[in-house]
């Protein structure tokens, strides 16, 4: 039962690794630079470039390279291209404090420091009466943002391919059947962006504010190959708002992290688990996800392990399916609230920094497993040395099947001689059978001053049976690859 169970479990592992692999970004941790939004860019006497936000001033030369270190391989940047757009011309403005080239500088930025960029729409509040407004003329909202994204499409078509489009910010249209007009107001801008643009990874928005238990009323294009979908996770909002009165005045009190909240999360979770598994052709990022920190910043009855537990439950479930997040977000606007740093010149918080990055993240992962080696005929005429092992001591009448029997090698051994190997430490000892037949073998030790011990799996053990060693390789290259755990199976311990 024992050996049955394990490979189901490795049979069931395998699937799931399957079912994931299409639907796997290039990036997995990230992080939202949204001091871009609606803000202004300017470069300093000295040649530096800032980000002007009314509360402080992020510095665009040291923020990209201070992510990458932290282990960050992706930042999303939001901006409202609407500051940037000129209507009476249909194009970027090129010159004053919102000209399209400052949004340039930036990507730049971050792709030479080598992460990857989602470059996001950010800002407009398209509800019901944006996705409504589908005459076609193009003073209308849903036609101007189909517009502007056309422009930047255009903009960015030669960019690396580590920058992405995220089609739009959390829509606030309910969608609770499929074929909604916001799919199909996405469509349109996703048709746009293929004419220049035709494998860029695009990233599609779910209604209602990314809500992750409404992803099941996407509706995506019959051709969405390179097209991902957005999931915002902020549920409970009690929990994860505490203190956000901007957001609701009822917010205005610590909340502690209940079973009920965790059970609605994780609802969310398997929601989101569940899509994911019928549609592994279609990868998923959690673009935002935090707690305000109102009340975990003095660490209030014990509120930053709550906030590191909701953390790194939903850091953990992105990560043991393949799905990508950024954490909302780098750097506070002034005041306490989700970042994971108050300014770009001061402390990382590190309760957020060891929910997002545990001990061990960045452990290697383990070296995939060899080729099987095939044990077919040995070219025994590439060898120079042969000798014949004999089984004289077997009981007559025994015959034992792939058995592992320990070989001893010395010099007491009539012609025998370490100094006719070919290689250091006996990597040209190799062992047939009687057909001629390479064996699997273990070099147990190996001593050129005195006895040598190697375990050989032999297929057929009986009285008087033989098996050949060789070494002395006088071919190209190495002899017919052996592996030593290829000797062994399930019955031995050691």
């Amino acid at each position: 039962m024992k050996i049955k169970s394990v490979v189901v479990s490795a049979a069931l592992a395998l699937c799931a690794a399957h079912s994931f692999a299409a639907a796997k970004l290039p990036f997995k941790r990230g992080v939202n630079i949204n001091q871009l939004e609606g803000s202004a860019y300017y470069t300093t006497s000295s040649g530096s470039w800032f980000s002007q936000n009314a509360a402080y001033y992020l510095s665009l030369d040291s923020t990209y390279s201070d992510i990458k270190a932290k282990g960050f391989d992706h930042v999303r940047l939001p901006v409202d291209f609407r500051n940037y757009y000129d209507s009476s011309t249909k194009a970027f403005k090129t010159s004053g404090n919102y000209k399209i080239a400052d949004i340039d500088t930036v990507i730049n930025k971050a792709l030479n420091a080598g992460l990857y960029v989602t470059l996001d729409f950010h800002g407009w509040y398209i509800d019901s009466d944006v996705v409504n407004s589908d005459a076609d003329t193009d003073g209308t909202d849903a036609n101007k943002f189909v517009t502007i994204w056309g422009l930047v499409a255009d903009r960015y078509k030669d960019y690396s391919d580590k920058l992405n489009f995220e089609i739009v910010n959390e829509p606030h249209v309910a969608a609770y059947n499929p074929n909604s007009k916001l799919d199909k107001l996405q469509a349109k801008v996703l048709a746009r962006i293929r004419q220049t643009n035709p494998s860029r990874l695009v990233l599609w928005a779910v209604s209602d504010g990314c809500q992750p238990w409404l992803i099941d009323n996407v509706t995506l294009p019959a051709d969405h190959s390179n097209v991902g979908i957005v999931i915002h996770c902020y549920n409970p909002g009690e929990f994860t708002h505490q203190g956000a009165t901007w957001a609701k005045p009822e917010y205005d009190h610590q909340v502690r992290l209940t079973d009920s909240h965790r059970g609605t999360l994780q609802w969310d979770l398997n929601k989101v688990k569940t899509w994911h598994d019928n549609n592994p052709d279609v990868p998923i990022v959690f673009n935002e996800f935090a707690v305000h920190l109102t009340y975990a910043e003095p660490d209030n009855e014990g509120a930053r392990a709550d906030v590191q537990e909701y953390l790194s439950t939903v850091r953990a479930f992105c990560e043991s399916n393949d799905i990508a997040w950024a954490y909302w977000q780098y750097c506070d606007n002034g005041a306490t609230e989700f970042a994971i740093r108050k300014n770009y010149n001061t402390n990382w918080r590190e309760y957020v920094v060891e929910a997002l990055f545990p001990p061990g993240w960045d452990d290697p992962e383990p070296e995939p497993d060899p080729e099987p080696v095939v044990y077919g005929p040995l070219a025994t005429n590439q060898f120079a040395k042969t000798m014949s092992i004999r089984f004289d001591l077997v009981q007559a009448g025994v015959a034992l099947t792939n058995f592992p029997v320990l070989v001893k090698l010395s010099t007491a051994i009539s012609g025998f001689n370490y100094s006719d190997f070919a290689k250091a430490n006996g990597g040209d000892l190799r062992f047939a059978d009687a057909n001629g037949t390479l064996l699997p073998h273990e070099i147990d030790t190996w001593n050129e001053s005195g006895v040598s011990t190697v375990w050989v799996k032999v297929p057929r053990l009986v009285k008087n049976g033989t098996i050949t060693a060789y070494y002395g390789f006088t071919g190209s290259g190495d002899p017919a690859p052996v592996a030593a755990k290829d000797v062994w199976d399930d019955d031995y311990v050691g």
